[in-house]
């Protein structure tokens, strides 16, 4: 069997011990987006009672940590603050904790979700202009026009 790790090149940046080296984007700009999606074996991203929280393994977890110490910013929507009460933020590996994004068109987060904990990273808040929810201190929110969800172009 080949060896799973991921392999640097020239084209990477360089990977800290125990984390992995993501390709460097190309073009103007350099942004890319790294999705991270927890599923069991089975293929499910919830238990049949709608759990999703450690669905996954140590090693996913792991693997996990190891994205977000290579990333900005890591993102969430609302449905996930309010459903799992997550930290967003690194343990499992050396590093920084990124800055936590969560999308929240309408004030629905509750100000006191761990995700708001003022750790010295940066927190945003993406929503709807006008909406008067409260923030912890710190938490910067990010004004998006429209109506309805956000569209990914937004």
């Amino acid at each position: 069997m080949d060896d799973m790790r991921p392999r640097q090149s020239s084209s990477q940046q360089p990977a800290a011990s125990g984390q992995m080296a993501l390709p460097r984007p190309s073009g103007k700009g350099g942004r890319y987006v790294v999705a991270q999606l927890g599923q069991s074996l089975d293929g499910r991203i919830a238990t049949p009672s709608g759990e999703s929280k450690y669905i996954n393994g140590p090693h996913a977890l792991d693997h996990l940590h190891a994205l977000r110490a290579s990333v900005d910013a890591v993102l969430v929507g609302v449905g996930t603050v309010c459903a799992d009460d997550p930290l967003l933020t690194l343990r499992r590996v050396p590093g920084r904790s990124p800055a936590r994004v969560v999308i929240d068109p309408s004030g629905r987060a509750d100000p006191h979700a761990r995700c708001f904990a003022d750790d010295g990273t940066r927190r945003l808040v993406v929503r709807r202009p006008g909406v008067t929810a409260p923030l912890p201190a710190g938490v910067e929110a990010v004004d998006c026009a429209g109506d309805g969800p956000f569209a990914p172009e937004a």
